[in-house]
């Protein structure tokens, strides 16, 4: 009998030991104390959260697609929208800090597109003049972002799917630092 049949419930459809232990522990029935950290309480807010706005990025066409046929002012309207729906969705309590940091940083760098792109004068429009200047702070933000994106999915990948969209060089680089790092096996 293998560890993992041993920690299954019997009488259940595969559920594990482990498996109802992360469930209890995200919603906050279970809290861990660690050294030189103190409680850890992730909350299964705190994932729901975060799913919802990996689901707003994995949405929105501004985030992933080419910018050769994107119509400069749509795009800034839709990461306009992104930013305010991250900024109601991040609003409350806690419990992860590290997670609540990052998300800020992505509200953080959708402003920076957005100032950026208000600087530029004239307005870019497709092919024209300042294209190239937007493509560039587009690029900028997405990579960003999308690198933001690869760390909380790797740390919360047992509460969510993987984005669709997330690019596949940007976590196979995170990934790999986050092991380097022995953050993740």
């Amino acid at each position: 009998m293998s560890d993992i049949e041993r920690l299954k419930f019997p009488g259940t459809s595969g559920q594990t030991v482990l498996g109802y232990f992360k469930q209890l522990w995200s919603n906050g029935a279970i809290k861990l104390k660690v050294p030189m950290v103190g409680e850890v309480n992730p909350r299964n807010d705190d994932a729901l959260r975060i799913k919802s706005i990996f689901n707003e990025i994995d949405d929105a066409r501004s985030f992933y697609d080419a910018t050769i046929d994107e119509v400069p002012g749509d795009v800034y309207g839709r990461i306009r929208e992104t930013k305010s729906v991250i900024h109601e969705l991040r609003q409350g309590l806690w419990a992860d800090r590290w997670a609540e940091s990052l998300i800020q940083e992505i509200i953080f760098r959708l402003g920076k597109f957005l100032t950026d792109y208000q600087r530029l004068n004239p307005e870019p429009t497709c092919g024209g003049k300042n294209f190239g200047k937007f493509e560039s702070i587009l690029t900028e933000m997405r990579l960003a972002v999308w690198t933001i994106v690869a760390q909380l999915y790797l740390i919360y990948n047992e509460f969510m799917a993987k984005p669709h969209n997330i690019p596949d060089q940007i976590l196979q680089r995170v990934t790999s630092e986050y092991q380097a790092e022995g953050i993740i096996q």
